[in-house]
């Protein structure tokens, strides 16, 4: 290890790894939020929830059980992103940015009632001359003792409720991500046709399941899944149900079956 900005031990054989999306596609994203803010008055964006966060940077770890969190600064090229310590060799290995940009927030700030990572995210803004004006904030997903910890972190701000700005300017999708969502496409309708083929009586539900779920795994076209979004069958007596994972359930003569999945390239789910 090394010493990193902002005190981080970064683990040196971290490097980037091949990026979903070109570069310029995230800076045309993250220009679309900045020109949002100047349109609404904003000084910065602190963005909480995990897919805009995940639109913004190409960080795609299932890490958002914790405090992290990314900061749009109008004046910067590049976000700022800040997630546990843990996870920063991923948040390394899959973000756009440059290593400057990456924070990692001590393990001592987990589950600490009166410090967590939200802090450590606005020391880092202090230092960059953020953390007053208009600060716009996603607060629909945060609990109500979040956005309390946040007012008081930020006292010197005005905190103003941005829930939903970068979520519809994600409506509008680039030549890139529709050529990501078409693979997705293509893998999830290769498993819909296997798990046709393998369904018949006498077959264990979870068997027709795994044949599935081993489709969205190696994808159609030779481009594979990157997730398994889901793979719910409902099926006779629950055929009525929705959103239940599969049983010993045996298929029979007459059983109906509702199918719900979708291939995933990226964290594009189609």
């Amino acid at each position: 290890t090394k010493a990193a900005p902002w005190g981080v031990e970064e683990i040196v054989m971290i490097e980037r790894s091949d990026q979903a999306f070109s570069r310029d596609e995230f800076l045309r994203r993250n220009g679309l939020v900045k020109a949002a803010l100047a349109e609404k008055g904003l000084d910065a964006l602190f963005v909480t929830e995990q897919a805009n966060l995940i639109w913004l940077t190409g960080y795609t770890a299932q890490s958002a059980y914790v405090e992290q969190s990314l900061v749009i600064d109008p004046s910067r090229e590049e976000p700022m992103l800040c997630v546990r310590l843990q996870d920063h060799p991923a948040a390394l290995a899959l973000s756009f940015m440059d290593r400057e940009r990456i924070d990692g927030f001590p393990e001592h700030l987990i589950a600490n009632p009166d410090e967590n990572g939200y802090d450590r995210m606005a020391a880092r803004m202090a230092d960059c001359g953020l953390g007053k004006g208009q600060l716009g904030v996603e607060m629909g997903e945060l609990s109500l003792n979040a956005v309390k910890h946040l007012e008081r972190i930020f006292s010197d701000a005005t905190l103003v409720d941005a829930t939903g700005l970068v979520t519809w300017l994600r409506l509008e999708k680039s030549d890139e991500e529709i050529a990501v969502m078409k693979e997705a496409a293509a893998s999830g309708d290769e498993a819909l046709r296997v798990a046709v083929e393998r369904i018949a009586p006498g077959v264990l539900e979870r068997d027709a399941v795994r044949a599935a779920i081993d489709t969205l795994i190696t994808g159609a076209n030779g481009v594979p899944g990157t997730q398994v979004h889901s793979a719910n069958f409902c099926t006779t007596p629950l055929t009525g149900t929705s959103h239940l994972w599969w049983s010993d359930h045996v298929y029979g003569p007459g059983s109906q079956i509702n199918i719900e999945l979708g291939g995933t390239r990226h964290c594009y789910c189609s």
